[in-house]
């Protein structure tokens, strides 16, 4: 088990649980984690999917790209406590 726990100033924010199927985060409605309220998400932005017994991100040709612990990527393996950012939003990426 898997998930997104928005990173805000004032704390953490909202969390979003990660289904073994996959999940798509970006801007637009049809995606499984939208974030709307940031102008520089993609409509479709990147997207989590779990496997083997391994969570990967794919970054889905975003605008402004997909950073993980600061770095830019285009794909990568996510690890406890990683630092995901799109656009201005961030996440923390937790696993049971």
């Amino acid at each position: 088990m898997a998930w997104l726990v928005e990173v805000r100033e004032s704390g953490p924010g909202q969390e979003h649980h990660l289904p073994p199927t996959g999940i798509v985060v970006g801007s637009g409605p049809d995606c499984g984690i939208v974030v709307a309220s940031d102008e520089y998400v993609s409509g479709r932005h990147m997207e989590i999917t779990l496997i083997g017994a391994q969570y990967q991100m794919q970054d889905l040709n975003s605008t402004n790209g997909t950073f993980v612990n600061g770095e830019r990527m285009a794909h990568c393996e996510l690890h406890d406590g990683d630092k995901v950012r799109i656009g201005g939003t961030q996440f923390q990426f937790k696993t049971m």
